[in-house]
């Protein structure tokens, strides 16, 4: 009698402890993957984070993203959900099947996102979402590039510099440091999704510098946008010479702070062109003597010009 007091006790200090706190799922979960006869089995492994004894429900959908002109379409092909009782630690394993299996080339790179939904009986909800894909066959021949070293870009940029590569027929990069032989994760991320192979530099004696294949020398400078009320700056010149720049954008709101995730629309007058185009950053190719206007717009926030002569 005396034992079972102490566990209801005990049981209600963990629910008065943990009601001023919500529950969670880790965000880096673990995925096995196992392909025999063209399927894949897949195992998404994720923990919980509460303070008190509660039930939890754990939906996962497995899609894949289908990227074409102005907008992203997603292909949904497995779900699984689990309702458990769950404390703090707790893992909670989930299953798929995936048939047929998707593999990712440099022509067609498919990239699965395992997006989790958790809702908690007693301490609110939380979501989490990890990548996985499965490699297909290298091409027999790599047409790859060294990636300039500058740790100042962002994603946005080399977002629109990896895509214009792409463009380019490049199937390969690799890091620019001799003694590096792993790409940040955020430019490993965007080579999954746009389809570059991410190579150790000990291999890529054939590979050309980028300066090689867009025809221009890069060096970072910035210069000041005027006369919009979308951007405090904007123009970030990563390449000179005769054919390329590249315009980045940052959007502003009334009281000068930045708008995270800003779409913008582009349009080039003169003799030029829209190279590679972006959320908020373009690379603009000139293809004669001239005057070029660039113009960056939002919707809902104004636009902002940059003029300059080729």
């Amino acid at each position: 009698m005396q034992r079972s007091l102490l566990i209801i006790l005990f049981a209600a200090a963990l629910s008065l402890g943990a009601a001023a706190q919500g529950a969670g799922i880790s965000k880096d979960g673990h995925i096995e993957t196992v392909v025999e006869e063209g399927r894949a089995q897949v195992r998404l492994t994720f923990s919980v984070r509460t303070d008190q004894l509660q039930v939890g429900t754990f939906v996962t959908r497995i899609l894949y993203k289908e990227y074409r002109p102005g907008k992203i379409i997603e292909h949904v092909v497995a779900e699984s959900r689990n309702v458990e009782r769950v404390w703090d630690g707790k893992e909670i394993l989930q299953t798929f099947e995936l048939d047929p299996v998707l593999y990712w080339t440099p022509e067609t790179p498919t990239v699965f996102y395992a997006r989790t939904a958790a809702e908690f009986s007693e301490s609110g909800r939380d979501a989490c979402e990890n990548t996985f894909l499965f490699r297909g066959p290298a091409p027999e021949t790599l047409k790859g590039v060294i990636l300039p070293a500058d740790e100042s870009w962002d994603k946005e940029r080399w977002d629109c510099l990896l895509t214009l590569l792409k463009r380019q027929g490049i199937n390969a990069v690799a890091p620019a440091a001799v003694d590096s032989t792993v790409i940040p994760d955020l430019i490993g991320d965007l080579c999954d999704r746009i389809g570059l192979i991410q190579a150790d530099s000990g291999a890529v004696k054939d590979f050309r510098a980028v300066s090689d294949v867009l025809d221009a020398d890069y060096f970072p400078a910035e210069r000041e946008l005027k006369g919009g009320p979308i951007a405090k700056f904007g123009i970030l010149s990563a390449y000179k010479g005769k054919t390329l720049t590249l315009i980045q954008v940052q959007a502003m709101d009334r009281s000068g702070r930045p708008v995270p995730n800003p779409v913008l629309t582009f349009e080039v007058k003169g003799p030029a062109r829209l190279e590679a185009v972006g959320k908020a950053s373009v690379f603009v190719r000139t293809t004669g003597p001239g005057t070029v206007t660039v113009t960056a717009a939002s919707k809902n926030r104004g636009k902002v010009v940059f003029t300059f002569v080729n």
